[in-house]
């Protein structure tokens, strides 16, 4: 009997719900109460207040499409904006590589003087020959080595391409590339040559003789070293010095690889970026000789 009214109260009387199954009826009870009323305002008679059948139907589908336009207008804003500032971001990389350049000049500048205090007042010669001339196993200017340099301990060098040179080391083609310390970051290789020399010692100071450096006339307008672009080959001995333009050497001509300017180091320590104008074209025949070449009252003695 008791079996009986227990399945028969179960039939009649509906299982309880708990409260997670409620919340989700509700939730769903809601939903579609909310999309047929807005079927029914689509459906209904149009008016300013009422939402358009397209709109609730295909808004989905128009959001999307407005989204890839913006999409593409950002692009399209970005690529314009990268246009405008590709110029100011290569001039921005050049002034930096001017000023490194500088830089390095003007390391050289004080090596040069702290060469000439240990050396009774006299700068370098090209060679530390007593004639100037080459001879085997003499040192060089811009040796790059404490071996072949004179000016390389002084710099902490130990570089087989020379003093702010780049290309093949020993201007061998058969050997691995190197670009010297003190390089200007604007030098490039030469096409026909193993090695490219950035700077130049004035040529008519380096002379192939050492200059006391207290009879200079005027040291803060003499130049001393200056870019230039000269390719070296294997064992050659032109000369890695700096020329007027109206000079036969014209490996040795100042090179203006800043805009219309060239880095230069000055007799008195000092460098600057000298604009081609400021620098005379030529020396021999001018009366009296322009002070930025002539090394005024210079001996040439050691």
């Amino acid at each position: 009997m008791n079996g009986e009214v227990f399945e028969r109260d179960s039939i009649l009387r509906p299982q309880q719900k708990t409260g997670e199954e409620m919340t989700m009826n509700s939730v769903v009870k809601r939903f579609c109460c909310f999309s047929v009323l807005r079927f029914l305002r689509c459906s209904a008679s149009s008016s300013f207040s009422h939402v358009s059948c397209s709109m609730f139907f295909f808004r989905r589908g128009k959001t999307q499409i407005f989204t890839l336009i913006e999409l593409l207008v950002v692009v399209a804003i970005i690529a314009i904006l990268a246009g405008m500032l590709l110029p100011a971001l290569n001039k921005a990389r050049d002034m930096a590589r001017q000023i490194s350049c500088l830089n390095n000049m003007s390391s050289m500048g004080k090596v040069f003087l702290m060469y000439s205090d240990d050396s009774r007042g006299f700068l370098p010669g090209y060679y530390n020959t007593g004639n100037g001339s080459y001879m085997t196993g003499c040192l060089s200017w811009y040796g790059g080595t404490p071996e072949n340099g004179m000016l390389a301990p002084y710099l902490r060098l130990n570089e087989a391409v020379g003093l702010g040179a780049y290309g093949h080391r020993n201007a061998n083609t058969g050997n691995s590339m190197q670009r010297s310390k003190l390089s200007c970051g604007k030098l490039e290789m030469k096409s026909g040559f193993p090695l490219v020399f950035g700077y130049g010692y004035n040529y008519y100071i380096s002379g192939f003789c050492s200059r006391l450096l207290s009879k200079f006339a005027t040291p803060s307008r003499t130049s001393l070293v200056a870019e230039i672009n000269y390719g070296n080959q294997e064992g050659a001995q032109q000369g890695v010095k700096c020329a007027p333009d109206a000079s036969t050497y014209i490996e040795n001509r100042i090179a203006y690889r800043h805009g219309t300017g060239a880095n230069v180091l000055y007799v008195d320590g000092s460098a600057a970026k000298t604009m081609r104008s400021e620098v005379p074209v030529q020396f021999s025949g001018v009366v009296p000789p322009p002070p930025f070449w002539y090394p005024g009252k210079a001996v040439s003695t050691l």
